[in-house]
């Protein structure tokens, strides 16, 4: 507080006798103060609008990399049940153009394997477990189709008597009138 003022409100709080400033000298000391206090209060004013930005932009910042993380999770999601489907898909090729009579093969049959269940990566199997599998495939009976005759073969006979040609007309035949 200016020294003026001061001394205006000391004198007049006291009785003494002392000579007190007239109003007319304390106006320039009063402005003074005004001028001093308006810059305080913009000084406080600038740094809180500094701050509010400042906490804008982060909040703002924060949205924007939470949507992308949400964007990223749904992402990963669907790129596991991809891989899934994947897998199953590779098992079954990687069986088809194995040691197998793919004729025999039931393929369905690997469609609840996964990597862990199997022991290997299907898309890069090492030798040791993928012959390990291959012996474990061909060892089990609920992995081949039984051994009948297809309903619906087109496949020619070779133990008849006829010709190769009559054998595939006559099951051609047969489809057709099943159909």
């Amino acid at each position: 507080m200016p020294q003026g003022i001061k001394e205006y409100i000391f004198s007049f709080a006291s009785s003494s006798s002392t000579k007190r400033p007239s109003l007319k000298e304390l106006i320039p000391s009063l402005q003074v103060t005004l001028v001093e206090i308006k810059v305080i209060t913009l000084g406080l004013l600038d740094s809180m609008e500094n701050e509010e930005i400042k906490k804008k932009e982060f909040e703002n910042s924060f949205h924007s990399t939470q949507e992308a993380l949400e964007e990223v999770h749904e992402l990963y999601k669907k790129l596991e049940e991809d891989n899934s489907k994947m897998v199953k898909h590779f098992v079954t090729c990687q069986v088809a153009g194995g040691p197998f009579d793919t004729r025999k093969v039931n393929l369905n049959a690997l469609s609840h394997f996964i990597d862990a269940q199997l022991g290997f990566d299907i898309r890069f199997p090492l030798e040791p477990a993928w012959e390990e599998f291959v012996e474990e495939w061909k060892n089990s009976s609920k992995l081949f189709v039984a051994d009948e005759p297809i309903a619906f073969s087109v496949a020619p006979v070779t133990n008849s008597k006829k010709g190769k040609s009559e054998d595939t007309r006559e099951d051609v035949d047969e489809l057709n009138a099943n159909v």
